[in-house]
């Protein structure tokens, strides 16, 4: 079914969109408790996240302002079908369900490395000693084309610490990331 062939299918051929609404659907009619869990586990959380993300904001137009670098912050929804598909993978299920997801769009590939300088000026980051967050995709991109730089930080906020996540990419690699192999059908040639 979807679960065993449809979701790993669109992840091999990089359809994320496509893969977290199968598996939202999915999950939310086969395991309904589950399901409900982690989107109550996701919600105890959500003033600790929004605190993080709106300092997130805050830090990035002063630097926006003060270097002339555009970028464009969009705050990633915590689904809880993905929350609880990483968790069957090995993943701390509290950590998941705490964690702010934060993708960056910038103009071109040398913006998302300043932009990466810039928010790491934020708050510590993870030491990749311990945990798999830094990657950088746009110089090593993955089999089905995936490109971005990720990195995670741990923001201290008023209401404790929190992991954050970034993703920063440029529109067409969002493009690329989010529709897959699909995605050449929609790019116009020069």
């Amino acid at each position: 079914g979807t679960l065993n062939v449809g979701i790993p299918l669109a992840e091999m051929l990089g359809m994320w969109d496509l893969r977290c609404d199968w598996l939202e659907r999915s999950t939310r009619v086969l395991s309904p408790g589950e399901y409900g869990e982690m989107d109550r586990l996701s919600s105890e959380s959500l003033k600790q996240r929004t605190e993080a993300y709106d300092a997130l904001i805050g830090y990035l137009q002063v630097k926006m302002e003060k270097t002339g670098l555009h970028l464009e912050p969009r705050l990633v929804p915590r689904l809880p079908a993905v929350i609880l598909y990483r968790a069957q993978r090995g993943e701390a299920l509290q950590e998941l369900a705490d964690r702010l997801t934060v993708r960056i769009l910038c103009r071109s590939e040398v913006d998302c490395y300043a932009a990466l300088c810039l928010v790491h000026a934020l708050g510590k980051p993870v030491d990749p000693r311990f945990s798999q967050r830094f990657d950088d995709y746009i110089a090593s991109p993955q089999p089905n084309g995936y490109r971005a730089l990720h990195t995670a930080l741990i923001y201290k906020g008023t209401n404790g610490e929190i992991l954050v996540e970034l993703r920063i990419l440029t529109p067409a690699m969002q493009l690329l990331n989010s529709l897959g192999v699909v995605a050449a059908l929609y790019q116009r040639p020069d």
